[in-house]
């Protein structure tokens, strides 16, 4: 329960399942870390696997959940991501229960093992049901997963702080875990040409990863140390980031990214890379509630940043429009659509 985005899905999830009277068991196989706030009546629990030989801890995993879901006498089991997915519904063969398992990437992307994806596929026959984010995610399923499976989007949290409206603070952000998915390094390209007519206006990048350092020494590199600036991760980051003039996503891949989604219901001014699975274009029509810019390309990316900069009619339109995903993305309709599916997959006949 670290502070990634399945992570923040099943927190809202779960919290307002037991709001609900419904018993909300959250099992974790990645350590006990818990970054968003949870219901005192939901019951958490993680597996540690003390296995010292890699190629036994799956095995482990699988023995483990089995002997957990055993235990808790459950009789649906909701899995978030492609790994966790994989290892749950081979700990749940045979098992008198329903498991509804849910695809929160790029699945032509994530997982990055060819054989892992070779993997989950086969075994997604095994589940008997599916929540996709995107339409394009659930068409890269077989029409036999795809019958079996909805498309339900992230719920914006309803606690966000309200749209800007004052002067705004000359800073660019971005708020990414630190790999390579997310294209960091092509966001400091733009930023470097950007900084050159700009320089009043700060790059600020929320998060952490494994290319922290060597993003640090990109940056230095550049001779940007005083210009871009590594924060780390916040857990008040709409604090932070509320008053900013852009939010910046610039992702190779992505399957919804809830700060995307929040940077909007927020009213930032957004661009987006126009990742292929569709969950930025879902959201936003460009130069109308946003802006999208092609994978990879630092000079669009670039441009479209002075363009938002330059005209402060544009960036104040983008800002007014974004509000609208809070109506759309409301965390009560969502769980409610989670809700409906579960229960009409409760009813169907093992």
């Amino acid at each position: 329960m670290g502070n990634g985005g399945a992570e923040r899905v099943i927190s809202v999830l779960s919290n307002e399942l037991i709001n609900r009277g419904i018993e909300v068991n959250i099992l974790t196989i990645y350590g006990d870390r818990v970054d968003y706030p949870l219901n005192p009546g939901i019951n958490h629990y993680a597996i540690e696997c003390k296995s010292t030989l890699r190629f036994l801890r799956p095995i482990e995993r699988i023995y483990k959940i089995r002997k957990y879901l055993k235990k808790i006498k459950t009789d649906t089991v909701v899995s978030f991501l492609a790994d966790v997915n994989i290892h749950t519904l081979l700990a749940t063969i045979l098992m008198n229960l329903k498991v509804v398992v849910s695809e929160r990437n790029d699945p032509y992307n994530d997982p990055s093992s060819k054989l892992i994806r070779n993997i989950r596929d086969r075994v997604y026959y095994l589940s008997d049901g599916f929540v996709f984010q995107t339409p394009d995610a659930k068409a890269y399923f077989p029409e036999k997963i795809q019958r079996k499976g909805t498309i339900i989007a992230n719920p914006i949290k309803d606690n966000l702080p309200t749209r800007w409206k004052g002067e705004r603070k000359k800073e660019i952000v971005c708020v990414s875990r630190l790999s390579p998915q997310k294209n960091i390094k092509m966001l400091i390209d733009s930023y470097y040409k950007f900084e050159k007519e700009y320089p009043n206006y700060l790059l600020k990048i929320y998060g952490e990863g494994p290319l922290r350092t060597e993003l640090e020494n990109y940056v230095e590199e550049l001779s940007l140390t005083r210009k871009v600036i590594f924060c780390g991760f916040k857990k008040d980051i709409h604090a932070e980031i509320k008053e900013s003039s852009l939010f910046v996503l610039s992702s190779n891949y992505e399957g919804i990214s809830n700060s995307m989604l929040e940077a909007l219901a927020m009213g930032l001014p957004v661009i987006s890379t126009n990742c292929p699975i569709g969950g930025s274009r879902m959201f936003i029509n460009s130069y109308d509630n946003g802006i999208l810019v092609p994978v990879g390309d630092s000079s669009a990316l670039y441009e479209a940043m002075k363009n938002v900069i330059k005209d402060p009619e544009l960036a104040n339109k983008l800002s007014e429009n974004a509000t609208d995903i809070n109506n759309e993305l409301n965390p009560r309709k969502v769980c409610e659509k989670w809700f409906s599916y579960l229960e009409s997959i409760k009813r169907k006949v093992i």
